[in-house]
């Protein structure tokens, strides 16, 4: 019973540090007062992608429409969901720059888990439509991309 305190003091010495460790880039943006910067970003994306082959992008673009779902932001880090009829769902990860430029890369889940691709996204002034360019690897190692713009439908909050 005489080591009681100290023994108690330990263990919460050592949950503390589990805690900061686990959450120190959060407090960091805290401290910073970034932690809530670009949370209106949030929410649900219409997306149309013009997609073409490289390197010849002769002919019309095939139009691929799909929903992102922007789940969570902290500061200037993005994470997403897409869900898109003829490929199924990936997931997407990203940045906010300065320079109001978001850089998104993305994997598929499941069979599609190895296919990637990446994205250059500019937010227009009213932070309700994303336009830029994505580029990704087919199962047949093919490169395709194109044109991309995302629409904001509605908000997670």
């Amino acid at each position: 019973m005489d080591h009681l305190p100290e023994a108690l003091l330990g263990i919460l010495g050592v949950v503390l540090t589990a805690l900061i460790t686990a959450f120190k880039d959060e407090i960091g943006l805290l401290f910073t007062g970034k932690l809530g910067a670009n949370r209106d970003l949030e929410g649900r994306w219409a997306c149309t992608w013009h997609s073409r082959p490289f390197p010849s992008a002769a002919g019309p673009p095939t139009v691929i429409s799909d929903v992102v779902k922007i789940d969570k932001v902290s500061g200037d880090r993005i994470k997403a969901t897409g869900e898109s009829p003829g490929a199924g769902r990936y997931r997407l990860s990203g940045r906010m720059l300065r320079s109001m430029v978001l850089t998104f890369s993305w994997s598929g889940d499941g069979p599609r888990q190895f296919l990637g691709g990446v994205a250059i996204l500019e937010l227009n002034t009213a932070r309700t439509k994303l336009t830029g360019y994505w580029s990704e690897v087919t199962e047949d190692r093919t490169f395709i991309g194109g044109e991309v713009t995302w629409t904001k439908q509605s908000s997670s909050r």
